[in-house]
């Protein structure tokens, strides 16, 4: 690889960490010790220095920092999130280079997540294609803690690459986990924060389509469409989709994994199953309504909507402007105050400028003109017949 590659690699891993130069003082000094990185590589310099230092990997690499932010989905539990060093992160982003296109000829059609080219829309659009000619049910499945619980050594089997880079990834995975002031070890997982944490990820979870659809017959095998450590199951029969969560789990477990009983569920895309019609996945609302055999011969259609949920933004919009006891009649929409005066004499000011060049009426001047009038309109030749 020659010296333009890796500059351009490091300034895309490193440039927008944010981390400016500046004086290292108490608890940051103490972490920067720790980690190795009392220098850092904050100016054009040093990331120059790295450079130049980089035709080697590190045998030995620096613990992680462990952090904390909130989720998403529920704010009263936090992810836990790995940081590498930024030399870490510079050599992961080169080590992903020859691994990303050699898996990616490998991976799975239905894997989309963290992949090149591929989106959550792609997922949304392989389930619409799945259920638009014929409803089923639905396994929404979640993997408990993905990363952080993937077997070491069944991860680096199933990588099967050449001894350096298998050697540096062991390193990477065992470095240990930097936390309020001490190193803690790794015994398993891929923390989430590196560059090639992701590609990690996945190459644990490549399989898992192939294996469940081995345990069916060609002409009864369920689908499995997943992105990262989220999945669905689809298939028309509730007895087959049961089978098929026992294959998965038994599965998984060769990984150390294992399925989220509170975002596990089972539900159908059209009639109601254990008090639940349709699916949200991946922010997008999954369902199936009845219709009119006017409207369809199938007497049913497919919608994929934006999720909506409970703390949706506009949802507690004011309504000052509302009449007294009447309230929005969407309560996922902001309310829209009622047209201004102004907007319906738009047009007549516009035609007021268009009959008096030299003089704009005033506001109030137009507002006392009373019954508003048309704006011209130019009269239309006459059209002839040759």
């Amino acid at each position: 690889m020659d010296m333009r590659n890796r500059v351009t690699r490091l300034r895309l891993s490193t440039f927008g960490a944010g981390n400016q130069p500046q004086a290292q003082t108490g608890e940051m000094a103490q972490e920067a010790n720790a980690f190795g990185k009392a220098k850092g590589y904050t100016t054009p310099t040093q990331r120059m220095r790295l450079v130049t230092d980089l035709h080697t990997l590190s045998p030995k690499p620096a613990p992680i920092r462990r952090v904390y932010i909130p989720k998403a989905s529920n704010p009263n539990e936090k992810r836990p999130l790995g940081i590498p060093t930024m030399r870490d992160r510079a050599e992961q982003a080169l080590v992903k280079l020859p691994l990303e296109p050699e898996w990616e000829a490998r991976f799975e059609a239905n894997s989309y997540g963290f992949r090149p080219g591929r989106c959550a829309q792609d997922a949304i659009e392989a389930i619409f294609n799945h259920i638009r000619l014929k409803p089923k049910f639905v396994l929404e499945a979640d993997i408990e803690k993905c990363f952080d619980r993937i077997d070491h050594t069944a991860l680096l089997a199933k990588l099967g690459s050449i001894a350096p880079i298998n050697r540096q990834l062991r390193g990477w995975l065992k470095a240990g986990i930097f936390e309020d002031g001490e190193v803690y070890p790794s015994e398993a997982g891929t923390p989430q924060g590196g560059i090639i944490s992701p590609l990690l990820a996945n190459i644990a979870l490549h399989g898992l389509e192939t294996a469940l659809a081995a345990a069916f017959p060609k002409r009864n095998r369920p689908v499995l469409i997943r992105y990262a450590d989220d999945f669905v199951i689809l298939h028309e029969d509730l007895e087959t989709l049961l089978t098929a969560r026992a294959v998965v789990e038994r599965w998984l477990a060769e990984m150390g994994l294992t399925l989220k009983p509170a975002k596990t569920h089972l539900t159908h895309t059209l009639y109601e199953h254990e008090g639940r019609i349709g699916f949200d996945f991946l922010g997008f609302t999954v369902r199936q309504f009845p219709v009119g055999k006017c409207r369809s011969k199938r007497r049913y259609k497919t919608k994929t909507q934006p999720q909506r949920t409970t703390a949706s933004p506009g949802t507690n919009a004011p309504t000052d402007w509302l009449p007294s006891g009447e309230q929005s009649t969407c309560p996922h929409r902001r309310p829209q105050p009622p047209h201004s005066r102004l907007d319906e004499l738009l047009p007549l000011l516009l035609c007021q400028a268009h009959l008096q060049p030299n003089g704009l009426p005033t506001l109030l001047e137009t507002m006392q003109m009373g019954q508003m009038a048309k704006p011209p309109q130019e009269p239309r030749l006459a059209q002839t017949t040759l």
